[in-house]
């Protein structure tokens, strides 16, 4: 490994790093110096002939992507998340565990776009190539199933919607335990379907516990905690008033 590289490598990590912090702008311009330390690296090696482990600049471009994505910046999230997918699929031998890594953050930014077609395929992609290499219910399956029942709901088919948020909640609870922050987006989205279901004594339930997890592992006062309370005085008032509870946006 040259010393580019291994700079490259520890941009991407400081990088990451400053993305955790909350620190977008740090993140990027420490991502976008990895990946033109990266890229030149790459081009070098295509002249000369030096093989090199091309895994690496693939995260790079997918991390790009990633940032870009949760900065709402679609177009441009767009551009990096493709192009990793691409030279994925180009670089990666058919069936590579880490290219449903990079299916599945596709399908996010096209679900992202209102793709909901080309999303649920990338997705479907994603948990195909990762149930090739780990059991049924992994985590990082179970990731792509929650995307998928996203997709479902999006596309109102709620029903789907509510077996699949049922299956990955399980797997989260057997994984990680009843009260584990992770469930709490799950039990959200959950809820929500089953609203438009009619299953509203299951959607209360469901709702009443991602406010009671949120409580007691965040914290009253986190962010997540105060929109899962409103979450659920919205739920209540729309059952209560016995309006159209599709308009309800949990």
């Amino acid at each position: 490994m040259t010393n580019d590289e291994e700079r490259a490598i520890d941009l991407n990590q400081l990088g990451i790093s400053a993305f955790r912090e909350g620190d977008f702008a740090g993140a990027l311009s420490y991502f976008h110096k990895a990946e033109e330390l990266m890229s030149a690296v790459v081009r070098e090696a295509l002249r000369t002939g030096r093989r090199m482990d091309l895994g690496n600049w693939l995260i790079i471009l997918d991390h790009l992507g990633y940032a870009y994505l949760e900065l709402g910046d679609l177009a441009t999230a767009y551009h990096w998340s493709s192009l990793a997918t691409q030279k994925a699929e180009e670089i990666l031998e058919k069936g590579h565990r880490e290219i449903g890594i990079f299916y599945g953050n596709f399908g996010r930014v096209l679900m992202a776009q209102g793709a909901y077609g080309p999303a649920e395929e990338y997705f479907q992609r994603a948990l195909d190539s990762l149930r090739q290499h780990l059991p049924q219910d992994a985590p990082e399956c179970m990731d792509q199933v929650h995307n998928l029942a996203s997709v479902k709901m999006a596309r109102k088919d709620y029903a789907t919607a509510v077996d699949m948020f049922e299956a990955v909640l399980a797997s989260q609870e057997r994984a990680l335990g009843s009260t584990h922050p992770t469930l709490i987006p799950t039990l959200s989205q959950l809820s929500f379907a089953q609203i438009n279901r009619a299953q509203w004594k299951r959607a209360e339930e469901a709702a009443e516990r991602a406010v009671e997890i949120a409580r007691s592992r965040l914290g009253k006062a986190h962010p997540t905690t105060a929109d899962m309370e409103e979450r659920l005085r919205l739920l209540r008032q729309a059952v209560s008033s016995s309006k159209n509870v599709a308009k309800v946006k949990l």
